[in-house]
């Protein structure tokens, strides 16, 4: 048995991804606007209510409604985008390389990259703005910017860290 940790692969395709990003997006953005058009009563739509409570319903409905017709032109737009794009994600991970291959997409940009594993400086994770709860994973080769890793593509990022360091790439975490 080997003690070589098993190379990490992952695959992709901007189809697939699409198609699930509709298969969630859309029953909840049908939803949401099932929800807000329930909160406002029948033929008030346009109309002010009295009282607070009635005010704050039928703003909150409107305001759901607004959210569920925005997830599906935001989706829609995308989707549309993304038809003709036959690409795919390839990520792995082996014993020697980190390759990291992203087609363009619309659901926002990444840098492809092939670097031997002699190359990566470190990995770093970090938390950033208010709170710490927004968080990022970066690579830095030894010569050249270092690189964002995103997840756009289901891709298990803390995961591919865990087996770097178990590859000998050194890990920091960077807090705000």
């Amino acid at each position: 048995m080997s003690s070589h940790p098993a190379p990490y692969e992952h695959h992709m395709t901007v189809r697939v991804l699409r198609l699930k990003r509709l298969f969630v997006w859309l029953p909840m953005a049908i939803i949401l606007f099932s929800i807000g058009y329930t909160m406002v009563p029948m033929g008030t739509f346009l109309t002010l209510p009295e009282s607070e409570v009635s005010f704050f319903l039928h703003s909150f409905g409107h305001l759901l409604m607004a959210g569920g017709l925005w997830i599906v032109a935001n989706e829609s737009v995308r989707s549309f985008l993304a038809r003709g794009n036959g690409g795919e994600w390839h990520i792995r991970l082996s014993q020697e390389r980190f390759l990291w291959q992203a087609p363009r997409q619309p659901y926002g940009q990444e840098t492809s990259f092939d670097l031997s594993l002699g190359d990566i400086e470190r990995c770093e994770y970090r938390r950033d703005g208010e709170n710490g709860q927004l968080r990022s994973y970066w690579v830095y080769p030894q010569d050249g910017a270092p690189i964002r890793l995103k997840d756009t593509s289901g891709v298990n990022i803390p995961k591919i860290f865990e087996l770097l360091v178990e590859r000998g790439i050194p890990y920091r975490e960077v807090e705000p």
